[in-house]
């Protein structure tokens, strides 16, 4: 469930443009990584200590598609390096705040 969930969120997020030239609209993959996010919740209810996680991110699925979207185009403008700091440095405030 995990890798389904998190493959949602990059093709949301990294490859909107790409997915939105295809058969399969982004709201397909949407349902398919809140759908992931929630069932994974009921199997493990806490992830990086803490509580909820997986379900937190099933309700947050767009503001973290819209945090990956905006951190792929400033790594497109720049460099491929920015952009995996920039997740780097949103992962570890992430972690801080559970």
């Amino acid at each position: 469930m995990k890798d389904v969930g998190d493959t949602a969120l990059i093709m949301c997020g990294y490859f909107s443009d790409s997915v939105n030239n295809t058969i399969v609209d982004l709201s397909y993959y949407r349902g398919i990584g809140k759908t992931a996010y929630t069932r994974l919740h009921s199997y493990v209810p806490s992830f990086y200590d803490k509580k909820n996680f997986y379900k937190d991110i099933s309700m947050g699925f767009e503001d973290v598609v819209s945090v990956i979207s905006i951190l792929s185009k400033r790594g497109k403008d720049n460099s491929n390096d920015l952009l995996y700091s920039s997740f780097d440095a949103f992962r570890n405030d992430f972690k801080k705040i559970g």
